[in-house]
């Protein structure tokens, strides 16, 4: 579904992402991890529209996608969160889901028929309740979801996750990590995920790729990458492999 070939960006002198090459299976759920500057978040922009490579090339079923802007990766298929959660704030909960289902793919373009199904979107991510809220007053665990329903109301075949289980307890992510599973079955979804709580991708993801100085250094299934020897010394540490 999706495909990188020899990406490279940069920034100055330093290479956020150095030729890298990966691909994403259709109904997979792939873990993108890797210290503090490694270059996940640069990869999810790249992706979405919001960088392009310096050289190598995107593709989205079969599609090139390497140059096209972010609002027509978005019409294409590709929904994502961001890190920083990103809600209109003078909007309410309902109005937030909205607007995203008029300017997705659904071809809704009627507001009340819009938001029937961001209730409905609302209803699915635990939230119908507060609707009328604003993002603002809402706890972190909701504003999250709040940013999921969004990425959802667009409708995509893939959704980019970028740390939506940051700052969250560990009650609170196993939630999170149900929530994944039940949106990616009830919305026939791939994602791909970047996440720094291990817990949570290694109960998730089908496969892991891991990220060094921009640069795939480690690739394969949770349990195999958590004992792989470059990880371990680049990011996991050996306590945390031996407690697996």
């Amino acid at each position: 579904m999706l495909k990188g070939v020899h990406l490279t960006k940069s920034f100055g002198g330093l290479k956020a992402i150095s030729s890298l090459d990966f691909e994403v299976d259709k109904g997979e759920i792939v873990g993108l991890i890797g210290p503090n500057g490694s270059g996940k978040t640069t990869l999810f922009n790249l992706i979405s529209g919001f960088y392009r490579p310096e050289k190598g090339h995107l593709y989205f079923k079969g599609i090139e996608i390497t140059r096209k802007s972010p609002y027509a990766i978005a019409r294409l298929g590709i929904g994502r969160t961001f890190q920083i959660v990103r809600p209109l704030p003078n909007f309410t909960l309902l109005e937030n889901v909205r607007t995203a289902v008029l300017y997705g793919r659904s071809g809704i373009h009627n507001t009340k028929e819009a938001a029937s199904r961001a209730e409905e979107i609302l209803g699915i991510s635990g939230l119908l309740e507060k609707k009328d809220q604003y993002p603002l007053n809402l706890a972190l665990e909701d504003r999250k979801r709040l940013e999921i329903a969004r990425a959802l109301a667009m409708d995509p075949d893939l959704l980019l996750l970028d740390e939506v289980f940051a700052g969250l307890n560990e009650k609170e992510i196993e939630k999170a990590v149900a929530f994944t599973f039940e949106i990616k079955y009830r919305f026939d979804l791939t994602i791909f995920m970047v996440e720094h709580v291990m817990k949570a991708i290694m109960g998730a993801c089908n496969r892991i790729i891991v990220l060094h100085h921009g640069a795939k250094i480690a690739e394969g299934m949770p349990e195999e990458v958590a004992h792989h020897p470059k990880v371990i010394s680049a990011y996991l540490g050996s306590q945390y492999a031996e407690r697996l």
